[in-house]
């Protein structure tokens, strides 16, 4: 994984004027974008190298700066603009002041006679290579051949096949060879003028410098240069000299022809010459040892840094990121890690006070690995025209155990335990029902709306259920809470949704005490940060509520603080709210404290009330209208088209307005669920088009065939199975959408009676029949089963029970569940049929092929 290296953030622009400063050149190129870095270039010595680089928020603002700037005038230099590339694509250097140019050598001649060393190094393995490979070229011809070439008949055979054109070649190269050296020595003479010429010659040539150079050391005092010969007898020696310090005996230094003879000549270190054991040891000229020794122990320390950050990294999986853009956001840091791997935690540091980054972030993996990976890519690139510094980070600090303990007072027990685990874990604990109402605040707020004791909502001297009293009860308070939401911009679709991603900023808060205000709520979350809130939504009930935050960073510090602590003698419950949970921006009715509002809040809350009260009765009225007056959809034989080769992005609503020229009425794609994204659906490349007429359906059959749509050639067919689809359509719509007169109760307490559910239903109208079919067999027979079936007289009566009870309603401690029946759920002859049928399909059911099902669904 590595970072785009096409798109770059920051510019080089060479050229400036001398008294250009960090001001002058940012406001001179923040015509062309939103400069985020200026960095001008200075000497040791503090002189101004006019050049420097300049960053910018975007790529495309870069690029387009570029071409606006390059060759312009500042003042009155001319500028040379370019963009600038990451420090692992740096090119060749020019400057004096950076190592590898040519002025720099010149500058330094230490560095080139280094540089001239490794040059000829290089070269000498090179001849090297060529002569090992010449030699076994030659040694493998030598098998192959053996005798051949000292036969005096091979010999004439390859003189008469040789090639005349190399021999005309080869003896014109000669007879260059010749004049050339023949000029040469008729050229020598004149320029000879004997000894003192020479002499003179010698004094005006540098010293010889060997580059390959080793120490014998503890030779006898007395040793003489015919000994060294013979100790390298097999090495090309160039020269040998004497130690000429004061003091200094038994030492030579020996030079070598290449870089291979002092190889080999450093083999013999604690070898014997005259029975004294010599040490043999390469040479470093004093004028580069210091800066040898510096690059050494630099080089040394890069690496050891390099294999500390790995091995810290390996441990923590966290990394420390500086120098970031100070108008960089969490979620564009984020998209930018995101790649290496998944993200644990991200947290971008802002301050306080102005709520801007401070330019730095810390990013913890959730696999170390991944966070290796990211550290070898995005060290010293290029962010929002910064350049980042990524560097290992320390593991999170977090509380031992033990030592809290050690602070609490007094022995721990092991409900204190729970808690702080409890606590610990909060950020990881999954999403449970959200309205959901504990028995004692549902008492506490009926009592408080009824002005009543709570010992009354909880009597039972006329006879009544509590039971029932506190469901209904409850059902009341859950349905004014959705209705406050959802007045206040809050999508109550998005919690039914099977999806784990989360908001960073709003917070769901739970088991509040009853009676809760809006002004206890701003209190305890803003904390030290007074512009912190952004809004709170808090129900009359004042048992559930959300807290929005400006700030990610600020909502994750109050989710630790608050998350499981006691709050009014009760735990405060936090969770992480759906994303896109509030439908709309917060009013400024909203954002404001209701310290500094309260008789407007009062005022507006008491209008609105009206308003809603009058809004619910017209829309009862209409939905009670719609479904008193819906009849049964009745369709014709052979009305129903199926259609292949649709495109994946084409919808129900594209294909119906596709067909509907034709008379179509209904149209439906067969979609599967996405297993990449939870609670989303793909498309399957078919459906079916459902016609109020047959001859409608041979009409379009007629017109649209080989029709496109959405580039897609369509294929039509008339479906003969027409009546089976129709039928499981029809079933799924009375299981989630269609409305009929009968109910069908799942998950019912055991310990619920018939009566108890006559109570609960019969508040919403007249009832036709209440079923709770019981057990026939086994030790508790007499019971019933945990289901029951509840039928209205009239379906906007059963309309009205579904939609306040389907919520969440509890009976006994358990949720009920709601669905329609269909007609012949409540027939036992049928419910037996059904379940047999069931039982005999998944014995004998395979797996069909693609095309089988293709066929099966086309009816052919």
């Amino acid at each position: 994984m590595s970072v785009q290296t096409n798109m770059s953030y920051r510019l080089f622009v060479k050229n400036f004027p001398k008294d250009a400063t960090e001001k002058k050149v940012r406001d001179f190129f923040a015509t062309k974008g939103t400069v985020t870095d200026v960095s001008l270039k200075f000497t040791p010595e503090g002189k101004f190298r006019r050049f420097g680089f300049i960053g910018f928020s975007d790529p495309a603002e870069a690029s387009k700066a570029q071409k606006y700037f390059d060759k312009t005038f500042m003042g009155a230099s001319r500028l040379h603009v370019e963009l600038s590339k990451n420090l692992a694509e740096k090119p060749r250097p020019w400057s004096k002041y950076s190592e590898g140019s040519t002025a720099y050598l010149k500058a330094h001649p230490q560095e080139a006679e280094k540089k001239k060393r490794e040059d000829e190094k290089k070269r000498n393995e090179e001849a090297l290579k060529r002569q090992r490979e010449h030699k076994e070229k030659k040694d493998f011809l030598k098998d192959i051949l053996g005798s051949l070439p000292e036969n005096e008949e091979f010999k004439e055979f390859l003189a008469v096949n040789q090639n005349e054109q190399l021999l005309w070649t080869n003896d014109e190269a000669e007879q260059n060879k010749k004049v050339a050296s023949t000029s040469h020595d008729d050229e020598a003479p004149a320029n000879d003028t004997g000894p003192e010429t020479d002499l003179s010659t010698k004094k005006k040539l540098p010293k010889e410098i060997f580059p390959h150079v080793v120490v014998v050391r503890n030779l006898s005092f007395k040793w003489k240069r015919k000994d060294i010969k013979d100790f390298f007898k097999d090495l090309s020696v160039c020269s040998i000299r004497k130690c000429l310090k004061p003091g200094v005996k038994g030492v030579a230094y020996v030079a070598f022809k290449n870089e291979p003879d002092l190889v080999k000549a450093l083999e013999k270190d604690k070898c014997f010459i005259e029975r004294r054991r010599v040490h043999v040891l390469k040479h470093i000229d004093r004028a580069h040892r210091n800066k040898a020794d510096r690059d050494d122990k630099r080089s040394k320390k890069a690496y050891l840094d390099k294999e500390i950050a790995s091995d810290v990294i390996t441990d923590t999986g966290r990394l420390f990121i500086r120098n970031l853009p100070y108008s960089v956001t969490e979620a564009e840091l984020e998209e930018l890690l995101k790649p290496f791997g998944p993200l644990a935690e991200l947290h971008l540091s802002i301050d306080s006070v102005t709520k801007k980054p401070k330019g730095f972030a810390f990013a913890t993996f959730m696999f170390p690995e991944h966070a290796a990976r990211a550290y070898q890519a995005l060290d010293y690139t290029t962010f929002h025209g910064r350049l980042m510094h990524v560097i290992p980070g320390l593991a999170k600090p977090q509380d031992d155990p033990l030592l809290s303990k050690a602070k609490g007072a007094g022995d721990s027990s092991f409900k204190t335990d729970k808690a702080m685990k409890m606590k610990a874990q909060a950020g990881s604990a999954h999403s449970w029902n959200s309205l959901f109402l504990g028995a004692n605040a549902v008492a506490d707020v009926m009592a408080d709306k009824y002005s009543v004791e709570k010992t009354k909502i909880l009597g039972t001297e006329k006879g009544e259920s509590v039971a029932v009293r506190m469901a209904l009860g409850e059902t009341q308070i859950v349905n004014e809470t959705r209705e406050f939401l959802e007045k206040h911009g809050v999508d109550l679709s998005v919690f039914k949704q099977n999806t784990t991603e989360r908001s960073k900023t709003v917070l769901l808060v739970k088991n509040l005490p009853a009676d809760t205000k809006d002004k206890t709520l701003w209190d305890l979350f803003k904390g030290k940060g007074h512009q912190a809130v952004r809004r709170v939504i808090l129900p009359p009930s004042g048992v559930t509520g959300l807290v929005e935050f400006n700030e990610p960073q600020e909502a994750r510090s109050a989710f630790r603080r608050l998350a499981y602590t006691m709050f009014q003698d009760q735990p405060l419950y936090l969770e992480w709210a759906p994303v896109n949970v509030f439908s709309r921006e917060a009013t400024v009715e909203e954002s404001t404290s209701p310290a500094n509002q309260d008789d407007y809040t009062e005022q507006k809350k008491s209008e609105a009330d009206h308003k809603d009260k009058d809004l619910k009765e017209t829309q009862m009225q209409n939905s009670n209208k719609s479904i008193d007056q819906k009849s049964e959809d009745t369709y014709e034989e052979g009305a129903v088209l199926f259609i292949k080769n649709l495109n994946f992005e084409t919808t129900s609503d594209d294909l119906r307005e596709h067909f509907a020229p034709c008379g179509a009425v209904e149209a439906t794609i067969a979609t599967k669920m996405d297993l990449s994204k939870p609670g989303k659906t793909l498309s399957m490349g078919y459906g079916f088009v459902q016609f109020a007429s047959a001859k409608d359906a041979m009409s379009a059959l007629k017109k649209l065939q080989h029709s496109s749509l959405h580039s897609h050639t369509l294929e039509l067919k008339v479906s003969r199975r027409e009546v089976q689809v129709a039928r499981v359509v029809a079933r799924k719509e009375q299981k989630y959408n269609k409305a009929s007169t009968k109910i069908l109760v799942r998950n019912v307490p055991f310990q619920a009676n018939r009566r108890e559910i006559l109570e609960l239903f019969a508040v919403f109208g007249a009832l036709k029949t209440v079923r709770l079919p019981k057990k026939m067999f086994g030790g508790d027979s007499g019971n019933h089963r945990g289901f029951a079936f509840v039928e209205f007289v009239t379906k906007g009566d059963a309309k009205r029970a579904f939609d306040a009870l389907c919520q969440s309603t509890h009976l006994y401690g358990r949720r009920l569940v709601l669905e329609w029946a269909a007609e012949e759920d409540d027939d036992p002859e049928a419910l037996r049929r059904k379940m047999a049928e069931q039982f005999t399909e998944g014995l004998n059911s395979k797996r069909l092929k693609k095309s089988d099902l293709m066929d099966t669904l086309e009816g052919v």
